[in-house]
């Protein structure tokens, strides 16, 4: 499994309650010396896929809710773990990847779905 780099540590995503004994539902991050950190967005279902851009974390995944609050599949949460207001909805079931394309005078985030992918453009 890859993950995306944050700086300093890593953003572990997949389908767990636990990690290193402390409760984190599906999203953790690692600092660098591989502990646990209090950032915790806590994902109701599984969540596929990460990207990061500047300080925002965008997810993709199964999840209903983020945080307690809704997003369908998708979410944006910043290194503090606060939920951004980004919010397009995946309709038609999980996201299964994420890729930030760079495009001139604004950012993108692309959402796959197989068999279909869609542009989410975040307004940045």
């Amino acid at each position: 499994m890859r993950w995306p780099r944050t700086a300093p540590g890593l953003v572990h995503r997949g389908s767990f309650t636990t990690v290193q004994r402390q409760p984190r539902n599906n999203l953790a991050h690692l600092d660098a010396d591989g502990n646990v950190t209090p950032w915790n967005p806590n994902a109701d279902q599984a969540v596929n896929a990460l990207v990061r851009v500047g300080a925002t974390i965008y997810a993709g995944g199964s999840f209903t809710h983020v945080a307690g609050i809704p997003r369908a599949a998708l979410a944006a949460v910043d290194t503090g773990g606060v939920v951004k207001a980004w919010n397009p909805g995946a309709i038609g079931g999980a996201v299964r990847s994420l890729a930030a394309v760079p495009r001139p005078r604004s950012r993108s985030t692309r959402a796959g779905r197989s068999p279909s992918r869609a542009t989410l453009n975040d307004g940045s």
